[in-house]
């Protein structure tokens, strides 16, 4: 891995503190960096126009999604590699399930799992929901309405 590796606690308390997985807008820092995941696939950074920001996606599944995303005259953010907080509900859920949550290599320190984008989508009334949404080549994927 290139990027940012968590090997303790502190180290993800710190990558909060410096505010990824956080804002909208153009304030938005994904939780993930293209550089932070090793891949043989295409992944690419985009300046966005709905947020003027730069995008970082890990697919280039990830990146026909924004596209779409992109156009919807019902969106109003973009916000990828969406960190899914807190953890302890995600480990709960999982135990639920009966799948073992992951953890990062080498550490007992839990994963913290992510969605591929969370869409800001304004209703005709004025109304602002958020919509998670994943790329997924295996089922068809979650998508608001454009």
């Amino acid at each position: 891995m290139r990027g940012r590796r968590f090997k303790t606690q502190a180290d993800i308390d710190r990558h909060i503190a410096h505010g990824y997985g956080q804002g909208d807008g153009a304030s938005y820092k994904p939780w993930l960096r293209v550089q932070d995941v090793p891949s043989q696939g295409r992944s690419r950074r985009v300046q966005g126009v709905k947020t003027g920001r730069l995008h970082e996606f890990l697919s280039e599944l990830e990146f026909g999604y924004f596209l779409v995303l992109e156009f919807s005259e019902q969106v109003v953010d973009i916000r990828e590699q969406f960190p899914i907080f807190p953890t302890e509900q995600t480990i709960d859920i999982a135990a639920q399930l009966g799948i073992r949550y992951p953890r990062f290599h080498g550490t007992q320190l839990h994963y913290v799992m992510s969605t591929d984008f969370m869409v800001t989508l304004q209703a005709p009334d004025g109304a602002q929901n958020w919509w998670p949404a994943r790329s997924n080549t295996k089922k068809p994927s979650n998508h608001p309405p454009t």
